[in-house]
């Protein structure tokens, strides 16, 4: 959707020139007579400019989508379709002749599907009776993974989701926090600053590394690197409890500050998990690494009791990574930091063709995903949520559903199963 564009003309330093300031764009009118001023006769050549721009494009925009791919244009567009999306959302009813995205009834399209054995410690109704436990204080706590791409970094929807399930089942604290994070400007939940000498070893760029957290990242610090996290001012995030590092195992101490105060930790086993401070009121802290150190994950921050969410978003995955976690390192992980359910959100990174329905080497890769995950978490649910929708446009120009979302939500379900 086009809401309009600008355009700017920027002065140029005068370090950058000789003599008067100039311009960027610079228009120049050689049939002036000498009665007008230069000056005049350039201020007006912009408006020109764009009036006639202005009008070239409404009339391409009364061309139909049909005819502009015939003229050759790739992307049909309409220099008024936002007008056009008021009239027509100002209709009681929509013409169901002219929806591109017919509406399939509720009935036929489940929202929740439990698949699990009731019996089992893994189901979902084992999670519940968990969640109730918590809420009647014979438990005390309760810990989810979430897991997903881009959508939601920085915190998005989970964020949401710890703020209900606190509310309702008690606890404070944002959870897992990565080192470094390219949306940490972005996000809401905590503030984030860190050095640029951080090198970040992931999935995707180095896959020979032994084990990866369940973020997918791990972080190698160079001498003197920093990373910083302060409280932020919502209820449930307006402290820092009980700041815990975790990382991998090290030939050599890591030797750290955590606000002016020097900390020797041994990471002696596969995965380790170090509480830096018993304090659950502290606002910010700030960790130093003077000698640098390698295989840090991140730090968490949680209360002692309640429900507690990490995010663990990872952008262009499509969830066939997880399987790479060694299980000796799983098992430590899960005794250190217990997870009672793993919700797994992919999909939209699986459809960058369009066009593709056919995912049969998806489903061979994520089962082998699914079975590792399920090995190696004992007494942990597992929940899979289909993929959101994604659009392309057609060779008429409109946006609708790609063909290939059915498909992948098809195979997501039978995979659950």
């Amino acid at each position: 959707m086009v809401y309009g564009s600008s355009i700017l003309a920027r002065p140029i330093p005068q370090q950058e020139v000789n003599g008067p300031s100039a311009y960027y764009l610079l228009f120049v009118n050689t049939n002036s007579d000498d009665s007008t001023p230069d000056c005049m006769s350039r201020n007006s050549e912009p408006l020109k400019i764009i009036g006639l721009s202005f009008i070239i494009l409404a009339v391409f925009s009364l061309i139909s989508p049909e005819l502009q791919v015939k003229l050759g244009l790739k992307k049909p567009f309409d220099l008024f379709s936002d007008f056009r999306k008021l009239t027509t959302e100002s209709k009681p009813v929509a013409s169901k002749k002219n929806d591109s995205l017919p509406v399939t009834k509720p009935a036929s399209i489940p929202h929740f599907v439990d698949f699990s054995s009731k019996e089992t410690d893994q189901s979902l109704e084992q999670f519940f009776k968990k969640l109730q436990a918590l809420k009647k204080g014979k438990r005390k706590k309760v810990r989810i993974g979430y897991f997903g791409d881009s959508m939601i970094e920085g915190d998005l929807i989970t964020q949401n989701i710890r703020q209900i399930l606190q509310s309702n089942y008690g606890g404070h604290g944002v959870g897992f926090v990565p080192i470094t994070s390219v949306v940490a400007g972005f996000r809401q939940t905590i503030q984030h600053k860190f050095s640029p000498n951080w090198i970040d070893q992931n999935f995707q760029n180095a896959k020979k590394i032994p084990f990866h957290f369940l973020s997918g990242h791990q972080f190698k610090a160079n001498e003197s690197a920093w990373v910083e996290y302060g409280a932020v001012k919502q209820k449930r995030l307006n402290t820092l409890p009980n700041p815990t590092l975790l990382c991998a195992k090290n030939e050599r101490a890591i030797l750290l500050q955590m606000n002016a105060e020097e900390l020797s930790l041994n990471p002696n086993k596969a995965f380790n998990a170090f509480r830096l401070s018993e304090n659950d009121k502290l606002n910010k802290i700030k960790l130093n690494f003077p000698q640098g150190a390698s295989g840090i994950y991140g730090i968490c921050f949680e209360s002692d009791s309640g429900l507690v969410l990490d995010n663990f978003s990872f952008r262009g995955s499509s969830g066939l990574e997880l399987n790479c976690m060694k299980s000796d390192a799983m098992a430590e992980l899960f005794n250190a930091r217990p997870y009672d359910l793993l919700i797994l959100h992919y999909g939209p990174n699986l459809l960058f063709k369009p066009l593709n329905t056919d995912f049969s080497y998806y489903k061979k890769q994520l089962k082998k995903t699914l079975t590792h995950l399920k090995k190696n978490s004992p007494g942990c649910a597992i929940l899979l949520i289909s993929s959101a929708d994604k659009s392309y446009r057609s060779k008429e120009g409109k946006w609708i559903t790609a063909p290939g979302v059915e498909p992948l939500t098809a195979s997501q379900t039978e995979l659950a199963e």
